[in-house]
């Protein structure tokens, strides 16, 4: 059973479907181009939890999707071992007995991956998010899905794996490639991080929401180019569809939140998880500031 403080924090009625209580939204009024101030970028988060910036990466995203190959190539060469990071879960719907899924930490493994972390035009935009104090979260992630049916990730929110009292955590979702459904594009929620926790079960690609309840249908895909990035809060209802197109379909996701945060859960990928407590040690450390300072 999962712990109480974790359902003591869900706050949707478990009755009805509570994403049709948000107000319509269509990607015109959360989509932004490269040449948009922070001032803007600001508003629509502020009112929707998440934002698409068209072309805001455009000249980073060759370096990152070619490093991003290099580590899948030698996972692939590996014969499928865990290295480079990889998480490499079974095969599924490739065909294959292992995919790749993810590669986590990803900073430590590509230098491209950390630069377009703390790019100057991303950190502009997260100051006007989150405030003048931005701090990476994590070490970076790239979600990886293999070609022939590479891995879906069910609508689910990032707040149950890592609950703040803040609620500031912010991701950066970068595209690599060109993006539709047919390679498994990332679809949102406008305005389902105003919900709260919703509460969370445990799937093959770990904590998402039930699927009967909340399919990929009622989000919205978000077809993207590359350099095109997706900023979300965490409690922004999200996930993406199968890879059903010849090709790898990599993004790298770079996370954030203010540095006057805290984390409150420890870590979970599976709903008996959920709830703990992290330990005062874990609470106290901090990552790299990107932006601000953090100075008593």
């Amino acid at each position: 059973m999962p712990e109480q403080a974790y359902l003591d924090v869900i706050e949707t009625n478990r009755e009805r479907d509570p994403l049709a209580a948000l107000p319509p939204s269509t990607l015109a009024d959360i989509e932004l181009q490269a040449d948009c101030t922070p001032a803007e970028v600001g508003a629509v988060y502020e009112q929707w939890g998440c934002c698409v910036v068209r072309g805001l990466l455009a000249d980073c995203a060759p370096a990152i999707l070619e490093d991003a190959e290099a580590m899948a190539a030698g996972v692939r060469a590996a014969g499928y071992e865990s290295i480079n990071n990889a998480y490499v879960p079974e095969g599924g719907q490739t065909g294959r007995d292992k995919q790749i899924m993810l590669f986590c930490p990803s900073y430590t493994l590509a230098a491209s991956h950390f630069q377009a972390a703390i790019d100057p035009r991303m950190l502009d935009l997260l100051e006007a998010m989150i405030g003048p104090s931005v701090e990476l979260f994590g070490q970076g992630m790239c979600m990886y899905k293999e070609p022939g049916g590479g891995m879906e990730k069910a609508l689910h929110q990032d707040a149950p794996y890592f609950y703040h009292r803040d609620h500031t955590v912010v991701t950066g979702f970068i595209h690599l490639l060109e993006t539709n459904n047919d390679n498994g594009a990332l679809h949102v929620v406008p305005g389902s991080f105003k919900l709260g926790l919703i509460e969370h079960v445990d799937t093959p690609s770990h904590l998402a929401l039930p699927a009967s309840e909340f399919p990929l249908e009622c989000a919205m895909p978000i077809y993207g180019r590359p350099g095109d990035v997706v900023l979300f809060n965490y409690l922004t209802v999200h996930g993406s569809g199968l890879n059903y197109s010849d090709k790898p379909r990599p993004a790298l996701c770079t996370q954030y939140r203010s540095g006057a945060d805290e984390q409150v859960w420890r870590f979970a990928s599976l709903v008996e998880h959920l709830g703990i407590a992290v330990s005062d040690e874990v609470r106290n450390q901090r990552g790299a500031l990107a932006r601000g300072r953090r100075i008593i």
